[in-house]
């Protein structure tokens, strides 16, 4: 699965998309979650128009997360963390970014990565609710890179920490 890191339509909803609020992951992460969750259970094909899904069961060997960099890399932000990317629009007045739309604020895809790594970290964790499930019963591994380079390797199929990249 290759993802182009993407900017926010306003800097105001960053917060709202990548951090959590009620104790569960943030939002992008359970967007990803359910992107797996539906390929494993109901396979590449869309359903037919009012057709029902029949869930497969598939499982995948690897997921390769390819997180690349944008076409334009001018458009990249300039700043060097993602908290600070992340809160860029801190202030009274949220309506009003900080960041005029000239100015570079596209998300480093490095920063996407790293954040869905904890985002899987997260939801495989000990969890009460069986969101872990997924993983441990359907995905073998999972891999995530940045620009086809190796960050993370993670086998879900068991109890093991995920690796480092070189």
């Amino acid at each position: 699965m290759t993802v182009r890191a993407v900017g926010t339509p306003h800097p105001s909803t960053r917060w709202d998309m990548f951090m959590h609020g009620d104790g569960s992951p943030p939002q992008l992460v359970w967007a990803f979650y359910y992107l797996l969750e539906r390929f494993v259970r109901s396979g590449p094909l869309l359903p037919e128009y009012n057709d029902a899904i029949r869930y497969r069961n598939m499982s995948i060997k690897n997921v390769i997360i390819n997180c690349v960099s944008p076409e334009d890399p001018t458009t990249m932000t300039t700043l060097s963390k993602f908290r600070d990317w992340i809160r860029e629009n801190e202030d009274e007045y949220p309506s009003y970014p900080l960041t005029p739309p000239e100015i570079p604020s596209i998300m480093r895809p490095e920063w996407l990565a790293h954040f869905l790594y904890s985002g899987v970290q997260t939801l495989r964790g000990p969890r009460p609710d069986g969101y872990q499930e997924l993983f441990y019963k359907h995905v073998g591994n999972i891999h995530f890179c940045v620009d086809g380079k190796l960050l993370w390797g993670c086998p879900l199929g068991s109890e093991r920490r995920c690796e480092r990249g070189n």
